[in-house]
């Protein structure tokens, strides 16, 4: 299997979306907790909820164009890129301490990546 432009960019649109997709639902999470007494509906439609929700959905399109054409046991382990993501995102956005080692993990699961693309690309 040889990645082309288009497949490398929806894998990479698809990483993207869904981690960005997580990390809105933790940001919507956080909201809400924090309001008090508002319904169940108006809470579902803080935008980080809705925001979190068309960034899956978009995630999940990329995802399907990336599975057309690449073999899933290609593709799937390519999605940890999600977990490096989620980690800075985690340190950066929400101010979380990391531990040693998670970051290597991350960096175990980076190894991992660069493993499965040396004979992809």
């Amino acid at each position: 299997m040889i990645f082309t432009r288009e497949i490398f960019l929806a894998l990479l649109c698809s990483v993207v979306f869904t981690s960005g997709g997580q990390l809105l639902q933790k940001q919507a999470s956080l909201k809400y907790t924090s309001i008090k007494n508002s319904s169940v509906f108006r809470r579902l439609l803080s935008i980080e909820f809705v925001g979190s929700t068309a960034f899956l959905g978009l995630g999940l399109l990329f995802w399907m164009i990336v599975l057309t054409k690449v073999e899933l046991s290609l593709a799937y382990p390519l999605l940890s890129i999600n977990y490096v993501l989620i980690l800075l995102g985690a340190r950066y956005l929400f101010k979380e301490k990391i531990p040693l080692q998670r970051w290597l993990g991350v960096f175990i699961i980076l190894i991992g990546i660069g493993v499965l693309l040396r004979g992809a690309i």
